[in-house]
């Protein structure tokens, strides 16, 4: 994996009892990627609902007119609903264009720690720029 031990002295430093919140900051930080980041749990929405609705009460507390999801989302997600209440519901599909992985040969659908661990920010950059597409 020829960026490993690049990515490993950087990413090492993580609070693992903040695995979560601290992840992807850093992880948009080492890529040079500048962007704003909060977790769900930072906006008062309704704290006892789940899935759709604790999405949409957080869209509503922040004023977000288009909620981006994983496709996986399809699912689980009304568009009508989210509509209703003024909220855009959108789905990001990966292309998942195939990229050089140590071991030969192509996996999709892996984490980001994969694209750390075998492309140059550079090409991480290129691919979250251009292989993903809304839905």
């Amino acid at each position: 994996m020829p960026h490993a031990k690049k990515v490993y002295k950087y990413l090492k430093w993580i609070d693992s009892t903040k695995i979560y919140s601290n992840f992807g900051p850093k992880v948009a930080n080492y890529i040079e990627i500048e962007t704003n980041i909060s977790k769900s749990c930072d906006v008062e929405g309704k704290v006892n609902t789940r899935s759709q609705e604790r999405v949409i009460s957080i869209c509503e507390k922040t004023d977000a007119k288009v909620y981006i999801n994983p496709i996986g989302g399809l699912e689980l997600y009304s568009r009508e609903d989210f509509s209703s209440c003024g909220v855009s519901l959108q789905f990001l599909k990966a292309k998942q264009t195939p990229y050089r992985q140590i071991f030969g040969g192509f996996e999709p659908s892996l984490s980001i720690i994969d694209l750390l661990m075998n492309l140059s920010k550079e090409q991480i950059k290129t691919i979250l720029s251009e292989d993903f597409e809304i839905k």
